[in-house]
Formats: structure tokens, sequence, C-alpha cells
């Protein structure tokens, strides 16, 4: 017979894989609850959540949920077998700030790792999810392209600029290159 309180848990894990779609699993090792404390304070700033759970109730409430999504069973294909601790990563809409942040937060705390994600409806790797993490937010990329576009502009001005400022002392010789005599 199913223990009532195991049955709420695998309930609420179910409900928290339809509160977010987007998610990855975690490997934990030997971490402290102070550090998962805060990794979920850091977490929770960019709208995602951990939630470590008993592997034999993740288990069956992700069989049950293989059933009715057939991207979470190619999840569950791939990640079997479940043997080491695994918490479950809820990630929001964007979920690239929830990576950036769990990304930041295991460079000090090697004992955290990524297994496998599911993010926009595809499958990521351990490896690739180490790659995607690294990469600014969208907002961060946005402010770098408007920026490479100004570039060329403000090159442009300051040389104009540099050239109108230079006043010729005596000889023809202008300051910037007495400056620069007087340095050697």
């Amino acid at each position: 017979m199913v223990s009532v309180k195991k049955y709420e848990i695998r309930e609420k894990i179910q409900s928290f894989f339809n509160t977010y779609p987007n998610f990855a699993l975690i490997k934990f090792d030997k971490t402290k609850h102070i550090s998962l404390e805060e990794l979920r304070k850091l977490l929770k700033k960019s709208g995602a959540k951990i939630r470590v759970v008993k592997n034999s109730i993740f288990i069956k409430a992700f069989d049950q949920l293989a059933l009715k999504n057939k991207k979470i069973n190619e999840v569950r294909e791939k990640a079997q077998p479940i043997k080491e601790n695994t918490a479950l990563l809820g990630l929001s809409e964007k979920w690239s700030d929830g990576l950036n942040a769990f990304y930041q937060f295991i460079q000090k705390e090697k004992t955290l790792s990524f297994k496998i994600a599911l993010l926009d409806q595809v499958i990521y790797l351990g490896d690739q999810l180490l790659e995607i993490a690294q990469i600014p937010n969208k907002e961060v990329l946005l402010g770098k392209i408007i920026g490479s576009f100004k570039s060329p502009i403000y090159r442009l001005v300051y040389t104009l600029k540099f050239s109108s400022k230079k006043t010729l002392v005596k000889g023809g010789e202008s300051k910037w290159q007495i400056l620069n005599y007087q340095k050697k």
C-alpha cells in the first residue's frame, strides 16, 4: 500500500513540472545545507526554484508524467538510471537567467553539476548546459549589439576631433608629437 505522505510528495513533484515547463536535473554530492539555502535565495531572484527529491519517489512521478508527455519520456530515457542524489531545477520562461545564476554558484561550489535539462522542448545534456549557462542573457546581448553598432561612429567622431585638437607649436610640431618625443 502506498504511503499517503509519499503520494503527496509525488503529486507535488508532478505539479512542479506543470509549473516549470523548463527544468534541469541537478546532481549534488555532499553539498551542505547552508550552500543549498544560499542557492535557493540566489535562484529565487532569477525566477527559478530548486527542489531536492528522493530518487525512488522522483522516478515514479517522472514515469507518470512520461506517459502524458513525449518530451518528458525522452528525458526520462536519457537520464536513466538515476542513481546519484538528484535535485530539480525549475526554470521560468527566462530560463537563461536561472541557468546563469546556477552556473555562477557552481563555480564556487564544486559539489553541484548538471545532468540533463529540457529547455523550450529541447533536451540538453550536462556539457551542453554548461556552455549554454555561460552565455549572457538576452538583455546583455542586445546591449552589446547596440554598443557595437555605435562603436564605429564614435571612433570616427573621436578621430575627426583628435586631428582638429592638435595645435601647432614651434617648428610645425604638434603638442602630441612633442610629448611623445619627451617620453623617449
